[in-house]
Order: structure tokens, then C-alpha cells, then sequence
């Protein structure tokens, strides 16, 4: 249960958390998905370590999403001014996240922590701010490989690594099954990962829709987490929009990505990288087993 409208960290704030996390110590190489089941909460991955990270997030989400369009543009308005705001919202940041599993325990960064963000005021109609999430395991025997790889975008904005994630795997990995998928999770809070169109003006465009999206003005006006510099705090917002991970599927043993017209995208939103590691990002890659071995 959320204490109120928000950014709040994820550990046992919902019933059956306590089980599944003894469920996953016993697990080695899965994937966890957590799926909150409201459409005016929504569930992140960002900053576990400075508290002011959320409350800059819940702000800039009222900057992006503003509740005066409830007055201009919303139909949409019979349950509050925060209602049709918080739907935006939510379907902005997404109900779920999918985090790897390696050894028992989340494959994530260091500075990574798992939030419900509840977008309402009054919570949610009939239920308050007590979410429901849904906790769920990949069974063991479906993972094929996981593998940690180490890419860099050079400097701000878009980085193509769709060759990267492909050549992670060897050939007889790739071969292992008929049909599967790759789940690509980078373990960073101001950079992420994206699926966007071949070429350079897609890249530059989303860089710079990005950057109107949230602007380092921001640093000036709101945020309060600011001692890391004017591209911080924008950045964690930033990768809250564009998202942790995605999933690549894999048929015939061939990652599918159609290359003429998709690329699998490197965002970064710094302009000197992540604390401690600079412009060289790590993502975890998940090889899953979605249909019988070949023999």
C-alpha cells in the first residue's frame, strides 16, 4: 500500500512479494516480471539511493502530464481532475517491469530500485492506495543463456547495438531452440534501451524530442536532486519514458530485428555517462526457450 500520490520504492509493498522473493532465492538464471493490475499506477525502474529522485519524478510526470488539461482538452473528467492525467500517465511509463534473475537475485545496477508510482491523489476507485501486483517467475528450464555485454554510445544520444546483441550469442546458442526471445536489460538509471527506426534522422530526432520532452531548465525551477549535474536528473526521467529493457524475438535461431527499417537503440542521456562508469553501459541479456528443443 502507497502512503499517498507518488513515487514509492517496490519491496513489500503488495501481498505475496515475501513468497515469491523465497521462490526466487531458490531460482538461478530467470526472469522476473511484476505487473500492477490499476491503470492510474504505473511501475518503474530508477534511483534507489537519493530519495529527492522520486520527488522530482512525481513533479516532472505533472509537468509532462499537467492536470489543467482536465479544464482544456479531457472529456474524461467525471472522476477528478487527477483521474485522466494519471491514465496518461500510466500508459507513459507502463504497468510492468521485467527484471533477470541471476544466481537467486535481481541482475540489476547497483543504483536500480524497482517503484509504484501512484498517479492519483485519492488512489484508485473503490481501492484507495492499495495497488495489486502480480508477481511472476520464467520457469528455469526455459533459459538457454544469459549473457552480460558492455556497449557505449561515444556521447549523448543514440547509439545503434543491434549488432552488439546479436553477437552475444554464438551460432549452436542461437540454434538451441525453434522459437525464443532475447530480453535486453541495461542496468542504468540514466540511459536506456530502445527499439526505433534505421538512420540517423530518427536518432537525432528523438534525441532532440527528448530533450524538449524534459529540459535541463528544470534543474532551475524544480528538481531537487541536482549535485550530479544539469543532465542528471533529466536523464533519470528520461529513462522512466523510454524504458529498461526490451524484448527481441528469436525464430529459426536468428534474432529477429528487421535492420533496413528497426534498430535496437543504446540511449544515453548524459553527456559524461553513468557514476562511476562513464559513457560504457551494461545490459544483461536473457535467451529464452519459447517452444520445444530441438533434438
Amino acid at each position: 500500500m502507497m502512503r499517498g500520490r507518488g513515487a514509492g520504492r517496490f519491496r513489500r509493498l503488495v501481498a505475496g512479494v515475501a513468497t515469491a522473493d523465497a521462490k526466487m532465492r531458490g531460482a538461478e538464471d530467470w526472469r522476473r516480471d511484476d505487473f500492477q493490475q490499476h491503470t492510474s499506477a504505473s511501475l518503474t525502474i530508477n534511483e534507489n539511493a537519493d530519495p529527492t529522485v522520486r520527488v522530482d519524478l512525481e513533479n516532472a510526470m505533472n509537468r509532462i502530464v499537467p492536470e489543467s488539461w482536465h479544464e482544456t482538452m479531457f472529456r474524461h473528467v467525471e472522476e477528478g481532475p487527477d483521474d485522466m492525467s494519471a491514465h496518461v500517465k500510466a500508459t507513459l511509463i507502463t504497468p510492468s517491469v521485467r527484471v533477470p534473475i541471476s544466481n537467486g537475485g535481481f541482475a540489476m545496477g547497483t543504483w536500480q530500485g524497482v517503484y509504484l508510482n501512484e498517479h492519483r491523489s485519492v488512489g484508485g476507485m473503490g481501492r484507495g492506495h492499495t495497488r495489486d501486483v502480480v508477481v511472476a517467475f520464467d520457469a528455469p528450464t526455459s533459459t538457454v543463456a544469459q549473457k552480460t555485454i558492455h556497449v557505449s554510445a561515444g556521447k549523448r544520444g543514440l547509439q545503434d547495438i543491434t549488432g552488439a546483441i546479436k553477437g552475444a550469442f554464438d551460432a549452436d546458442e542461437l540454434r538451441a531452440v525453434d522459437i525464443g526471445t532475447v530480453h535486453c536489460f541495461i542496468k542504468h538509471t540514466s540511459a536506456s534501451i530502445s527499439l526505433g527506426a534505421a538512420g540517423e534522422d530518427f536518432e537525432d530526432a528523438f534525441e532532440s524530442a527528448l530533450n524538449r520532452i524534459v529540459p535541463e531548465t528544470w534543474n532551475d525551477e524544480f528538481f531537487k536532486h541536482t549535485y550530479e549535474g544539469p543532465d542528471d536528473m533529466p536523464g533519470h526521467v528520461k529513462s522512466t519514458l523510454v524504458g529498461a529493457s526490451v524484448d527481441l524475438p528469436v525464430i529459426d535461431g536468428e534474432i529477429v530485428v528487421d535492420e533496413e527499417c528497426r534498430r535496437v537503440y543504446l540511449c544515453e542521456h548524459r553527456n559524461v555517462g553513468g557514476f562511476g562508469c562513464g559513457l560504457t553501459r551494461s545490459l544483461t541479456l536473457n535467451y529464452k526457450a519459447r517452444h520445444e528443443m530441438r533434438k
